[in-house]
């Protein structure tokens, strides 16, 4: 559970974090041939590091390195796991 919740901070940091060129556009969720069309194609290999803080700790941080077209997919996903947790409130499967 403590992984779970660990692992669920990380990605809404990696979300607040995300820079705003590579936030949602305005008709739905910023795919990898939006980012295509906009000439950033060159740069959808270029890795990027970014640093999490684990909740509950002062010393304890993360390191994760993905590509950018890595980064968008997993925001792109977290998006959708959002949207579909905040939807399915109240109703029983």
């Amino acid at each position: 559970m403590k992984s779970r919740t660990l692992w669920g901070a990380i990605a809404l940091t990696a979300i607040a974090c995300a820079p705003a060129t590579a936030r949602q556009s305005s008709e739905g969720e910023r795919t990898e041939e939006a980012v295509e069309t906009t000439g950033e194609k060159s740069n959808l290999d270029e890795v990027i590091c970014r640093t999490s803080k684990a909740t509950g700790s002062r010393v304890r941080t993360s390191k994760r390195c993905l590509t950018r077209r890595q980064w968008i997919a997993e925001q792109a996903q977290n998006r959708r796991d959002l949207d579909r947790a905040q939807t399915s409130r109240g109703t029983s499967d």
